[in-house]
């Protein structure tokens, strides 16, 4: 018998920065991250976690879940949305806290790291030293993985 997974189930001690995955959090729920580089040591960004009871993306050392498995998700891309009612360019002063700043192949949100606000390019999974104020970005962007039939869907979607 055949079988498709979008992904590859392993250890999150098996994933690098810039990966993918569903990782199981607290409270036994499962929820999609991003793998970054903390300087050193890995970091899982929540991108719907909370901070001292407010909705901001945040960032859970990978020593912290213990070797538990995960579905590393190699192939899913994130897909800003770049309709004119959603994109924007410059200064905002309310922008919700899942925005995704975008340029060229830079993909960066900003997360709480301990009690920092710290920026992550989603793509390299590094901290991104970029201006967010001289660049594009949207409260709306979601995240797909390949089908079996080659085609995407959406496993999550930020913002809207």
């Amino acid at each position: 018998m055949q079988h498709y997974l979008p992904g590859r189930v392993c250890s999150v001690d098996d994933l690098k920065a810039g990966d993918c995955a569903l990782v199981r959090v607290e409270s036994g729920t499962v929820r999609l991250a991003f793998v970054v580089d903390l300087g050193g040591e890995l970091g899982l960004l929540d991108p719907l976690g909370t901070h001292e009871g407010t909705a901001r993306p945040v960032v859970y050392k990978l020593s912290s879940f213990n070797n538990e498995d995960c579905l590393a998700l190699g192939q899913a891309r994130i897909v800003p949305n770049v309709t004119p009612d959603w994109l924007r360019y410059g200064q905002w002063t309310e922008l919700p806290a899942t925005t995704l700043y975008v340029a060229n192949d830079t993909m960066v949100i900003r997360a709480m790291n301990g009690h920092r606000v710290a920026t992550f390019d989603l793509v390299t999974g590094r901290l991104a030293r970029a201006a967010t104020e001289s660049m594009f970005h949207t409260p709306v962007w979601r995240v797909e993985v390949p089908r079996a039939d080659g085609k995407y869907e959406t496993l999550a979607e930020f913002g809207g």
